[in-house]
């Protein structure tokens, strides 16, 4: 059961790294002096129920960028209360370990 949550996490995040590396495009007309320009932290991953089921989303986008079969109902109602309003989860790493934690 290990082995497969862990396959399905790196898979995951191979997947969301691919997506992300996919759509990332650098124009350049879009180049910048990074002296002029703030630092901003990309947004982190927020862990949510979506539609009954655990779900992985991406700063404030609506839609999912991974829904796992884990149901929320299944979940303690701690975990549950929680994952109503959003999990905040900073990196890949964390996210990891949280859907580890969430869905064994």
């Amino acid at each position: 059961m290990k082995q497969y949550v862990a396959f399905i996490v790196t898979a995951v995040i191979l997947f969301a790294s691919v997506f992300t590396s996919a759509t990332f495009e650098l124009k350049t007309d879009q180049l910048v002096d990074s002296q002029n320009v703030k630092e901003e932290k990309l947004p982190g991953y927020y862990l949510k129920d979506f539609q009954g089921r655990l779900a992985v989303f991406r700063g404030n986008k609506n839609d999912p960028i991974i829904t796992t079969d884990t149901m929320v109902n299944t979940l303690p109602i701690e975990d549950q209360k929680k994952l109503k309003t959003g999990v905040e989860v900073e990196g890949d790493v964390a996210l990891r370990k949280a859907l580890e934690d969430y869905c064994s």
